[in-house]
This record gives C-alpha cells, structure tokens and sequence, in this order.
C-alpha cells in the first residue's frame, strides 16, 4: 500500500518537473521585466504547482469521511480538492498562454498533465 502512494506522489511531481523548467526558461527571457504578461505567466506558475500539492493530497485522500442526516457518507474535502485541482489546472493553461516560447509550451503542459492525472485517479477509482 506504502508503494502505490510513493508512485503516486513521483506520477503528480512530473508536472512540477515541467513547470520548474519553464519558470527558469522565463526568467531568463525577460530582464527585469514587470509588464503584466510577465506577471500572468508568473502567477500560472504559482497556480501550477499549487495545483500540483492539491493533485497529491486529491491521491493520498487525508480527509475525514462524514455522515450526513439522512445517514450517506461522503468526503465533501475530497469533492472541493478535485474542484481545486481542475480549475487551478485550466487557470494555468490559460495563464501559460502569456509565457513567452518554450516556457510557454512546458507550463501549458504541466497545466494539460494537471488535468489529466485526477481525472485519471477518478476514473480509476470508480467515480
């Protein structure tokens, strides 16, 4: 059990092995820069590899299953991180748009990597 989450955690730091890449790629085709575009495509970075952490705790699932009234269990954490991790990986594909060559297409495809693995984990779990 130990090993499936130990692959799951490197499977989720691919992404992050591309969007390191193209914040290095980024910073050094822009000197200095402050223009708004630089600032979007530094915020998709952000968002990328928050996304990423949200990814690995949606894989590892910490959260507390709860009981409602009408005595159904859920995890309603679990739903909100999934929620969290689709968006924040949609938000950095469009942020990657505002990147400049490489460093775009790295980001925008750790972005496209970000929506696949907990759509992947969902469907392999059954939901």
């Amino acid at each position: 059990m130990l090993s499936l989450y130990v692959a799951s955690i490197l499977l989720c730091s691919v992404p992050l092995a591309t969007t390191f890449p193209a914040w290095q790629l980024g910073r050094s085709q822009t000197t200095n820069s402050t223009s708004s575009r630089t600032i979007c495509f530094y915020c998709g970075i952000a968002i990328s590899i928050l996304t990423s952490l949200v990814t690995i705790t949606c894989i590892v699932d910490p959260f507390p299953v709860v009981r409602s009234p009408n005595g159904s269990e859920s995890i309603p954490l679990l739903d909100l991180a999934y929620q969290l991790a689709y968006g924040g990986a949609f938000l950095s594909i469009i942020l990657a748009l505002f990147g400049k060559g490489w460093s775009r297409i790295l980001l925008a495809l750790s972005g496209t990597m970000l929506v696949l693995l907990p759509l992947g984990w969902a469907l392999r779990n059954g939901i």
